[in-house]
């Protein structure tokens, strides 16, 4: 095996020989050649990368097992295939009598002496924490998450499933605090760890998801710990998020923190009037307003994680569909890879 391949193996899992990984060899500029040639080596040790990229940081070639050129200037999943460890569990600080008061997705590679970033997700109604692993496809996007990104799924509803805003206790003062902080304490990988000690956390809001994001934000003195909102068609409340951005507008007009906001038609008037707010505010402060990006015209396009990752500020209209999903619920299949690739790219 040439030197390509012998470094591709230290960006992916001890091979499972039945199983598909993707690579990544250190090699700028690459060309089709190049990739055939890495992949005959790789075939002669029986293992068969699903994507393969030939790259140093700067200059980045993806190639698929065609030898085909794939995506440029970027990078690709490079452990595809390799699923996260699912712990489910019953808290104290819930919102109900549940078999599941929260999922929690822990990516192989997990290192605990690392800093470790919390990624909430706060599920729509008609689904819980349990069913969105497999509804949304949590569990497979989270095959693209960084290995020290941990995603956390409470279950914020009295009765998971329902149409019900019912959601306990979990406005009071601290609730979610000592949620997560319960959460980490009973999941293996992260014992030892607290809110307190976390490198940052950030939040997803999916539908009437809104609420418990909200309480999150600001019930729960998470400060500065919470570096992104996303927002997908859950901007049922224009002003709910003023409060954040303000705080925080240096921060995400220069890309540190980041806020994002997929809509589809029925909240368009809530996000718009959001938009152009966020706009005057950025101006006022004498900030670059090429940190905020909009489009809101063609909505069947799902936003890159090249975007994501280039603009602290983001309003994408959606009508992307999939499988006979409608767009409301369809985004919540593609956006958790999105930002977890975009994170890849910041970091």
């Amino acid at each position: 095996m040439n030197e390509l391949a012998t470094q591709s193996q230290r960006y992916s899992p001890a091979p499972d020989r039945s199983r598909d990984y993707s690579a990544e060899v250190g090699r700028p500029g690459a060309t089709s050649a190049d990739a055939q040639e890495t992949w005959q080596d790789l075939a002669r040790a029986s293992w068969t990368p699903e994507n393969l990229v030939l790259a140093t940081a700067t200059g980045a070639r993806g190639f698929d097992r065609n030898h085909d050129r794939v995506q440029d200037g970027g990078v690709l999943n490079f452990a595809a295939g390799e699923a996260p460890r699912i712990r489910e569990l019953k808290l104290n600080n819930s919102t109900g009598n549940h078999k599941v008061d929260a999922a929690v997705l822990v990516p192989q590679g997990y290192d605990p002496s690392l800093p470790t970033r919390l990624l909430i997700y706060n599920h729509g109604y008609r689904t819980s924490a349990h069913a969105a692993l497999n509804y949304s496809q949590l569990t497979e996007q989270m095959k693209s998450a960084d290995p020290q990104t941990v995603l956390v799924v409470p279950e914020w509803q009295s009765r998971p499933g329902s149409n019900s805003p019912a959601r306990g206790r979990s406005d009071e003062q601290g609730f979610y605090r000592n949620m997560l902080n319960e959460i980490m304490s009973k999941t293996p990988e992260l014992r030892g760890k607290s809110v307190d000690n976390i490198a940052s956390i950030g939040i997803i809001s999916h539908s009437a998801g809104f609420s418990p994001t909200r309480a999150q934000l600001y019930n729960n003195g998470l400060g500065d710990k919470v570096t992104s909102v996303t927002v997908l068609d859950s901007m049922y409340n224009a002003r709910a998020y003023d409060k954040w951005i303000t705080d925080n507008l240096r921060d995400l007009a220069s890309g540190r923190k980041q806020f994002q906001v997929i809509y589809t038609d029925h909240l368009s008037g809530q996000t718009n009037s959001l938009e152009t707010r966020v706009q005057q505010q950025l101006r006022r402060a004498g900030l670059n307003t090429n940190s905020v990006y909009s489009e809101n015209s063609r909505g069947s396009s799902v936003v890159s994680a090249d975007t994501l990752a280039s603009h602290g500020i983001v309003f994408k209209r959606s009508n992307y569909t999939e499988r006979g999903e409608g767009a409301h619920g369809a985004m919540t299949r593609v956006y958790l890879r999105q930002l977890l690739e975009a994170e890849r790219r910041r970091n």
